[in-house]
């Protein structure tokens, strides 16, 4: 899965989502960190982002997944930007 493909250098927890859009199609995203971790970004608000330059919003539904298949829910801000788009 594309999760592996995150960028986690400090949690080492890759994460991967695909957001789906109202026209069924599909956008992924994966975590970015940063030494700063305001600054990093949770895989499904970059999912979202990519459905939103697609212009493809609102988005209908969310997959989130670990690279190893642990169990991992949205974070705070993430349920929230999904509640807005």
């Amino acid at each position: 899965m594309f999760a592996a493909r995150a960028h986690a250098p400090y949690s080492g927890i890759r994460v991967g989502a695909v957001a789906v859009g109202l026209s069924g199609s599909t956008h992924e995203g994966v975590t970015v960190e940063s030494a700063a971790s305001g600054m990093s970004l949770c895989a499904e608000r970059a999912a979202v982002a990519r459905a939103i330059v697609d212009a493809d919003g609102p988005i209908v539904r969310i997959a989130v997944a670990r690279h190893d298949g642990e169990p991992i829910a949205p974070c705070g801000g993430c349920r929230q930007v999904l509640a807005e788009t």
